[in-house]
């Protein structure tokens, strides 16, 4: 709600942290920078957008049940 540079800060905090910490990128997060730049017109959202459809198509859950999302995020990721 006309906030996205603060809620782009808070994702690529939550991301550098988990980096910082070894950790694999949270699907999730990365998916929130890509709708993020998606609105802002960033040409890195198509990038984010097949990180996150990487990362997200490892959870069973979202597979079975979240098929949709995940075909956006492949429309998204320009595969």
């Amino acid at each position: 709600l006309g906030r996205l540079p603060e809620a782009l800060a808070i994702q690529e905090r939550l991301l550098s942290q988990r980096e910082a910490a070894g950790q694999v990128a949270d699907g999730q997060v990365v998916e929130e920078i890509a709708e993020i730049y998606l609105l802002q017109d960033n040409k890195a959202a198509p990038v984010f957008f097949r990180k996150a459809y990487r990362l997200l198509m490892t959870d069973p859950y979202l597979v079975e049940h979240e098929t949709e999302r995940l075909e956006r995020l492949r429309a998204l990721s320009g595969g």
